[in-house]
């Protein structure tokens, strides 16, 4: 694009940015005063908020004729970048540009990406140049995003005394500023108009009427925008006087303020922070007379309900106000906090009392909750959380034994009460008995009897493993655990209790630790096994009655024996095409493996037979061979028979070995295969040429 740079604007580098007005007024100085045409200014129209990357936005752009003979006929351009690439995102219709006269014209761009300083720019485009090119910047947000709004209130005097804001205190007929901080905590601009609106009614009422507002409310602002990336930046705030009615009673009342009252703002997902209310007294108002709440097994109460020795053990409980007066947390730096503290008191059981005794000991601090930062209203109102007044006593395992444990109430006593002696609570006056810290203790059992996989054979050693693991109720882990096992064999002949394996360690639940025996069975058939973890009841543990293994492991224990198997059956020969050829003698072979856990004997060599059969096309007993040889384990012997295939048909062949189960074995069920092939005639002969003489006998 042709730009006559000579007479190109430039925007000054200061931008004031508003947060509740994107009228953006930068204007630029002549760069060539013997050019006519120059584009004078360039800005939003007045109340937009900021552009957002892939919307168009209008802009308003100033143009002027400096000149004092010519007339143009031209366009306005608008660009969105500075080296007008891609060409004017919009151009406007021709104008004609008298001698020194000037005006504006509204046209739109689109903003493709987004950040806060993006270059953008204006021509006037004459014949096929482009003159007075003005550049700025703006701040272009995300196409989507969330516009957070929030608002929060304190007060101050004429003065600047924050003393209101401190004691939530003041008397009717008395002036002070409210002061109201608010801003946008998104990542956009809002899209419509924001109202504020402020009410002052009695604490109690919860309807805002329209009697009950303050004056400016309603209060309107165009846009709320995100506060700007500048270190320097001071958060906005607002500060109406105010003046107490003077007619009305004592009592408590609230300040209440809305930010986007009419709710126009669709881009805000936190509607909870939109809203701020301020407590203040008007007048007299009572004093508060906190107090850890009484009221059974919803006192304070401890969890886990069984604490150990050596774990976290967490006090929940809830705080009373009795008095009339709120409890209004401490505002403002160096004014203490709204704290419960935790103590405990070490209660040593005796002869005398066996429940604990306490005599001469002292509290020691252990604790104090999260700062209670919301007022407790008085008249018998209850706090209650958890999370908040929570209070964790982390012991050690040699804490285990009898205390007393004590819950205090405000105990920087930074709220002034009208009995600061009743803040206090223990355990032995809630229950009638001091709290127990129960020692850590392992709960040792058998969890199982293993003897590995596979079969067991006879005089085959075979690892035993039993499995020790804790119960959920053991929170120790247990040292030199030894473990004792008893064995029954078939003919009932029992081997008594002896240790097996070293002494070893089990952990906590769910880990389990394995104690080995190395057994060699010397009989055949079914026995049993028991186990018995710390025998000798050298471990104390929660539970001593649960050590025993519940019930005998059986392990039946097998005859080594040979496992005769046919692992293949094929014929030879074939043709290419792997069929059997009709008319052509062939063989029919089986390879039989012993697949057992010994070799075999002479004895069972001589009764190794073979027989082979077809099943289709016809069904018929081929031969029995006597292979007559013994296989050692994993060995493999190959036997043959001749056959001549007949016709073409699918043949199938069954190989049977040990049918008539003359030979112990593994598996009896495992001894045959069969092969299924085709069979086609070997060649296909034919007559050609062939000629016949007619009456020729």
């Amino acid at each position: 694009m042709d730009v006559d740079y000579k007479k190109k604007l430039f925007a000054s580098t200061i931008t004031v940015a508003l947060v509740f007005s994107s009228l953006i007024f930068l204007t630029g100085a002549q760069a060539g005063p013997a050019d006519d045409l120059v584009v004078s200014n360039l800005y939003g129209p007045a109340g937009s908020p900021p552009p957002r990357a892939n919307v168009p936005y209008d802009m308003v752009v100033g143009w002027k004729n400096t000149g004092d003979t010519e007339t143009y006929s031209a366009t306005v351009r608008l660009f969105s970048n500075c080296d007008q690439s891609g060409g004017p995102d919009s151009e406007s219709d021709p104008i004609e540009m008298t001698p020194d006269s000037s005006g504006t014209v509204n046209l739109s761009v689109t903003f493709t990406d987004e950040g806060e300083n993006t270059c953008y720019s204006a021509t006037i485009h004459y014949g096929s140049a482009d003159y007075g090119e003005f550049e700025t910047s703006i701040s272009v947000e995300p196409e989507i995003g969330n516009a957070l709004l929030w608002i929060d209130l304190s007060c101050e005097n004429d003065d600047g005394d924050s003393t209101c804001m401190e004691s939530h205190q003041a008397a009717q007929g008395e002036e002070f500023n409210v002061i109201f901080e608010f801003g946008n905590n998104g990542n956009v601009s809002t899209q419509n108009r924001v109202t504020f609106m402020a009410y002052f009614d009695e604490f109690d009422d919860e309807t805002l009427d329209s009697d009950d507002s303050i004056a400016p409310s309603p209060f309107t602002f165009d846009f709320i925008s995100p506060p700007p990336n500048d270190p320097g930046w001071q958060q906005e705030r607002m500060q109406w006087e105010y003046t107490i009615p003077p007619n009305i009673e004592d009592g408590r009342y609230k300040f209440t303020a809305i930010i986007d009252s009419e709710e126009n703002n669709t881009e805000d997902l936190d509607l909870e922070d939109n809203v701020a209310v301020w407590e203040m007294c008007i007048g007299d108002c009572s004093e508060p007379d906190l107090k850890i709440w009484e009221n059974g097994l919803d006192s304070i109460r401890a969890e886990p309900i069984d604490p150990i020795a050596g774990t976290d053990i967490t006090f929940k409980y809830s705080v009373e106000n009795i008095g009339e007066g709120n409890a209004n947390p401490p505002q403002g730096p160096g004014t203490g906090d709204f704290v419960m503290h935790l103590k405990v008191m070490k209660c040593p059981a005796t002869e005398e009392e066996p429940g604990g005794d306490c005599t001469g000991q002292t509290w020691v601090y252990v604790n104090e909750s999260k700062a209670v930062k919301t007022p407790i209203e008085g008249n018998g109102d209850v706090f209650t959380s958890d999370e908040v007044l929570g209070l964790t006593w982390s012991s050690t395992p040699n804490d285990a034994g009898i205390w007393n444990v004590q819950v205090i109430a405000d105990a920087e006593e930074v709220i002034g009460e009208t009995d600061e002696t009743n803040n206090d609570l223990d355990w032995y006056k809630v229950y009638g008995e001091y709290f127990e810290l129960r020692e850590q203790r392992p709960d040792l059992v058998v969890s199982g009897i293993d003897q590995g996989i596979g079969r067991v054979y006879q005089d085959d050693p075979r690892t035993i493993q039993v499995s020790v693991s804790q119960t959920e109720l053991g929170d120790a882990m247990a040292d030199k655990v030894d473990v004792f096992i008893k064995i029954r064999d078939p003919d009932f002949m029992e081997f008594d209790w002896f240790k097996m394996d070293n002494n070893k360690t089990v952990g906590l639940s769910p880990e389990i630790t394995f104690f080995e025996y190395t057994w060699v069975p010397s009989k055949l058939g079914v026995y049993e096994f028991y186990a018995w973890v710390d025998k000798e009841d050298a471990i104390l543990e929660w539970v001593e009655t649960n050590n025993q293994y519940d019930s005998e492991k059986s392990i039946e224990v097998f005859e080594k024996l040979p496992d005769l198997q046919v692992v293949s059956v094929s014929v030879s020969p074939l043709n290419d095409d792997g069929f059997g050829m009709v008319g052509i003698s062939s063989n029919i072979t089986a390879t039989v493996a012993n697949l057992g856990v010994r070799n075999m004997t002479s004895s069972e060599g001589s009764k190794l037979e073979v027989t082979f059969y077809t099943a289709a096309p016809f069904s018929a007993e081929l031969a029995t061979i006597n292979v007559n040889q013994a296989l050692s384990m994993g060995e493999t012997v190959d036997i043959s028979v001749p056959f001549l295939f007949s016709e073409n048909a699918q043949y199938r062949f069954i190989a049977k070995v040990d049918e008539d189960k003359l030979i112990a074995e593994e598996d009896d069920w495992n001894n045959e295969d069969y092969k299924n092939i085709y069979a086609v005639s070997a060649m296909d002969a034919y007559v050609s040429n062939l000629s016949v003489v007619v009456n020729d006998g």
